[in-house]
This record gives C-alpha cells, structure tokens and sequence, in this order.
C-alpha cells in the first residue's frame, strides 16, 4: 500500500483505488458542548470514559506514523476539541513533524476566545467553524442552546491574534431557514468579517435524517451564482485540500461540499479520519474501521502500526454508500465529521 519513492521524493499513501491519501482529519474527544440537531441524537449521547480514549501520547505516535507514510495535513476535530485538555500540546508536537504542511481545526467556536492565541502560538493556521445562521433564534434551536455573541467573539478574537484562513461551514438543513435571500445574507456577512463560506449538504449520518429532508447545494449554487456573479476559480488546489469545491467573485469565495449531489465526490477524495477512541476509518460515510487502540496498549509501535493502517485504507470504497439508502449509524459526534 506505501509507496516507497527515494529519498528526494515524499512517501505517498494510497488505497486500493490509487487515490492518494494525504489528509488525516483526528477527532480527539466526543464530547461536545453543543448538540446540534443534525449532528447528536434528541435523547442525547453519551460521551466516552478517558480510559477508552486515545491518550494524547498515542494520538501522536499514529499521527507520526501517518506522516511518515504520506499524510500532509492534520485536521484536529471532536466532538468539541478544544473540550480536550492539552490538546495545545499536541498541536505543537504535531506543527514540528517533518512532512506536515498544514495544521487545521474544526470547532464550533464557543470557547475560542480563550483558546485563539495559544493554538496560533502552537502553529494552527486554519479554521473551520461550524456556523449555520447569524439569527440569535435560530442558532439556539438548531444548537441547542448555544451562544452566539460568544462564538462571534472567538471569531473576532481569532482575526485579532492572526488567523487569516477561516472559513464557515454552515449545513444546510431544513431546520433553519433556507432560501436565496438567506444564502445571500449570510454569505455577504461572511465576506464583510474575511470569512469563506462553505455551504454543506446535509448527510444522513446516525440515521438522523431522511435522504428526503435534504437541500440540494446545486440549488445554493445556481441562486448565489446569479445574485452574486459567482466564477470558477483556480485560486486553491481544492482536491488536495479538501472536498470543498470554490465559486469566487469580487468580493470573496463561497465554498461547496456536495456529498450527495455530486456523483464524483467519492473520485478524489484523499482522506481518513481517526476517532477519538482509536479507530481509523477510511471513509465518514461507512461504519467499518480498524482499531488501532489495542494494538498501541499491546505494546505495538511506531512502523508495526503501518499494517493496521494499510489494512484500513485497502477496505476504503470507490464511493459512500449514502445515497443508496445505507448511511452511517454512528453518531457524527463520535467520528469528528
């Protein structure tokens, strides 16, 4: 599965497919201090005991490991992660290994006032912060009774200590409300903070909702594109970055993730993610993963890991199976989406 390449050539990670895989989204807690609609379950979830997490120690050595095999950028998600302590540490561990190009996080924002200044200081230049609508009401609701004026005070704080690539994903669920004046609103008020707007489709994942319920962003897109003037842009290398695709005007970029409507999304996708309890899945969208926990506490380390690691890569599918009528059943908290 490793490709061995000379010395003067970085190592590349591939899966059966020959899609290579250079991106590692790790989820270092379950907890959430948010429960939002689309994501937990309404009778709740129950986080996991410590003990049955990865400790920080292990969650680097198999990010080191994974490094060493090809990956190139690091997505720290929960969860919450910044509910997870010492994860500071971590970051700084993480920014000094050779091969690593980008460190980024998803977060909802709520505790990023305090937390800004030290991940900038640890290295973290990108973030993902999961804002669905700037309506105080609306927020609450889909949250669950999270704050606003506070997430938008970590923002503010954010910009203030010297993150420069932050960019909002906001899912696009029939909860809230959904039309070209509300996409219009939010994306322009994305743009007069610097902010990127990344419009999500929404996913059926914990069987939380019905393929029926969802809002296709091919009609986001067509809306936005005529009432902002919206062009292809070059600007990113977007398939190495991430799933999102990128329409730009003037005046900023507005992104697209369209996992359902996108019959080649699965194409190019060079992704794997590690839960917060130590398995490692290939793809979101399929419940299958291998456990690279018990072989960590059984004594296994640093390049006996590689087999683990490659067996879960070669099970990775052409494409998700979401749209057939077979989503995930785990809770998205679990898996750092």
């Amino acid at each position: 599965m490793t490709q061995r390449l000379s010395a003067s050539h970085p190592p590349q990670l591939h899966d059966r497919w020959q899609r290579t895989v250079s991106y590692l989204r790790v989820s270092v807690t379950d907890r959430c201090n948010y429960a939002c609609t689309y994501c937990a379950p309404v009778e709740g979830w129950s986080a996991s005991k410590r003990a049955e997490l990865l400790s920080l120690e292990e969650l680097f050595e198999v990010i080191a490991v994974m490094v060493s095999m090809g990956v190139e950028r690091v997505r720290f998600t929960g969860g919450e992660p910044l509910l997870r302590r010492g994860l500071t540490d971590l970051i700084r561990r993480v920014s000094r290994l050779d091969g690593v190009r980008e460190l980024a996080m998803t977060t909802n924002a709520h505790l990023l006032d305090r937390f800004a200044d030290p991940l900038y200081d640890a290295g973290l230049r990108r973030l993902n912060v999961s804002l669905d609508t700037f309506d105080e009401e609306h927020f609450e609701r889909v949250t669950r009774g999270g704050d606003l004026q506070r997430v938008l005070r970590g923002l503010t704080v954010a910009r203030e200590v010297g993150f420069k690539d932050i960019q909002i994903n906001a899912v696009l669920t029939p909860e809230l409300p959904q039309s070209p004046a509300v996409w219009e609103r939010f994306v322009r008020r994305c743009w007069s903070e610097g902010w990127t707007p990344r419009w999500i489709e929404l996913m059926p994942i914990g069987a939380l909702q019905s393929q029926s319920a969802t809002i296709s962003n091919e009609v986001v897109r067509d809306a936005l594109t005529q009432a902002l003037g919206l062009r292809s842009t070059s600007e990113r290398a977007q398939l190495k970055r991430g799933p999102a695709r990128y329409l730009s005007s003037h005046m900023g970029q507005v992104g697209f993730i369209d996992p359902l409507s996108d019959d080649a999304f699965c194409s190019t996708c060079n992704r794997a993610r590690l839960t917060a309890r130590g398995g490692l899945r290939a793809c979101l969208a399929d419940d299958h993963e291998v456990d690279l926990k018990s072989p960590l506490r059984a004594g296994l380390h640093g390049p006996a890991l590689r087999p683990f690691i490659e067996e879960a890569l070669y099970g990775k599918r052409p494409q998700h199976l979401m749209t057939q009528g077979l989503p995930p059943l785990s809770v998205m908290t679990s898996l750092g989406g």
